[in-house]
């Protein structure tokens, strides 16, 4: 660390004029960039990263960490903290390359993960670090970490997330989506219960005022295979879901899909389906409820969240 430390030190010096500069345009942007808390990213974050002086490394992780310093990122991210004390200091080998592409990406990515509601960003930095070494290219390393996000429940890159895996060496793919071979046909595999049975699996949404989306008790109707459409009176959300998560997603304009029916009903407290009823307190007071299907997806009368249950066809 100390010889990356001086390392890293050595180049500021040498083009100290070019560095200052950067530093500069960068405060009159953002006037609450602290100079103090810069350097002290700098040792923390980019000199681990540091093997030997070359401004085509330092420029541009210079550049990204002015960027991330006066968005106050590594402070308020846990998530893209992490990423540049573990996962880029173990891929330090592919920063020579493409340093700002690389660093800025993954960072890009970790913060949209950390940010949606049940995503689970440290996972995918545990599969990040131990597929390096199925991606000889980086390239094919980045295309991994699209995949691996739909894996870790960003259900609205499924489908692009799909079309990159079925682009991949067939065991990179099954390292990074389990039974690649199952999920590929059906998103819900892994989640999917027990022929004649309905199960919960995903709540999504809540108040806006505790951090949620709406502003009072959506409705819900089905807008595509896997998609429904969740308002709630001034703002309309895309609701995708699989067997790796739920994503709400504002849309202004959707086109919908047909979408094929069942006879799963409900009433208050219980799903119906082939027969057979299903408890379900959670749906004491309903609200609206749609099928794609065998998903189905319910809002309550009196609730700000949105509740999908998946049933299996006996047969």
């Amino acid at each position: 660390m100390a010889n990356s430390l001086a390392v890293l030190e050595k180049e500021l010096m040498a083009n100290r004029e070019r560095y200052n500069t950067l530093f500069a345009l960068a405060k009159r942007a953002r006037p609450r960039l602290d100079e103090e808390r810069f350097l002290a990213n700098l040792k923390q974050f980019v000199a681990p990263l540091i093997s030997e002086s070359t401004d085509a490394l330092i420029g541009p992780l210079y550049e990204l960490t002015l960027e991330l310093t006066g968005l106050e990122l590594f402070q308020r991210s846990p998530a893209v903290a992490t990423l540049w004390t573990e996962l880029l200091p173990a891929a330090s080998s592919r920063l020579a390359s493409q340093p700002g592409v690389i660093a800025a990406s993954l960072t890009n990515a970790v913060y949209n993960l950390e940010r949606e509601q049940g995503v689970d960003w440290k996972f995918w930095l545990k599969q990040m670090e131990k597929c390096q070494s199925q991606c000889p290219e980086s390239e094919t390393w980045l295309k991994a970490g699209q995949v691996l996000s739909w894996v870790c429940g960003m259900a609205h890159y499924r489908e692009s997330a799909k079309a990159l895996a079925e682009s991949l060496p067939s065991e990179l793919a099954e390292t990074l989506v389990p039974r690649w071979d199952a999920v590929r046909d059906d998103p819900w595999w892994s989640r999917r219960p027990a022929p004649g049975r309905v199960a919960k699996v995903h709540k999504v949404g809540g108040f806006v005022g505790f951090g949620g989306e709406f502003r009072r008790p959506p409705e819900v109707v089905a807008a595509g295979p896997n998609q429904f459409i969740v308002s709630d009176g001034t703002d309309d959300w895309l609701l995708s879901c699989d067997g790796f998560g739920a994503t709400l997603k504002r849309v202004v304009e959707f086109e919908m899909e047909d979408v094929e029916k069942s006879d799963i009903s409900v009433c208050d407290g219980e799903i119906i389906w082939s027969g057979q009823k299903f408890p379900f307190p959670e749906i004491s007071k309903i609200g609206t409820f749609d099928v794609a299907g065998q998903v189905l997806v319910c809002t309550g009368a009196l609730s700000h969240h949105v509740h999908v249950f998946l049933g299996t066809a006996v047969g």
